[in-house]
């Protein structure tokens, strides 16, 4: 949304990251989400209007990532996935160099997903050692299906020792 920044600059020091940006030590944000290996992530999400006012496909490309790295590996949180979890798992491994995810929290998008979909994502996070799963908005029934998920809603409060 092309005027949002504008406004925002009048009030924020604003500032915008399309690559991994590391921040207060532990985390880092992690920018646009590569879509590269997996199907999801690759639909329309309906249009995006241009100022000469013609539309384009809007793929959600400013979907993106908070990542917390601790000493025992990576808690990911999500904001709604739309680029796929398991890109979005896949990447905050990458740009922290670490392979070990402790926890996964935020949005899936899995609501509209196949069984097929959620049987790979399932399969996904048992090859990564099942970290907890804290599956929220966008995901559905498929948290029923998901390894070592947990129930969360607004309000809890998660503690990892």
């Amino acid at each position: 949304m092309p005027e949002i920044p504008a406004r925002l600059t009048q009030m924020f020091d604003l500032r915008l990251h399309s690559q991994p940006y590391a921040f207060a030590r532990r985390y880092l944000f992690l920018g646009g989400i590569p879509r590269n290996r997996y199907r999801e992530g690759r639909r329309a999400m309906g249009v995006l209007r241009q100022a000469d006012g013609s539309v384009a496909p809007d793929l959600v490309a400013d979907d993106s990532t908070l990542v917390c790295r601790t000493d025992s590996g990576l808690t990911i949180f999500s904001g709604c996935a739309h680029s796929g979890i398991r890109h979005v798992a896949d990447y905050a491994m990458e740009a922290c160099g670490d392979s070990r995810v402790r926890a996964v929290i935020g949005g899936f998008h899995l609501r509209s997903a196949s069984p097929l979909q959620v049987w790979r994502a399932r399969r996904y996070f048992q090859s990564q050692s099942a970290p907890a799963l804290y599956a929220c908005h966008g995901s559905g029934y498929a948290r029923r299906f998901l390894p070592r998920q947990h129930a969360i809603a607004v309000g809890s409060q998660l503690r990892f020792d």
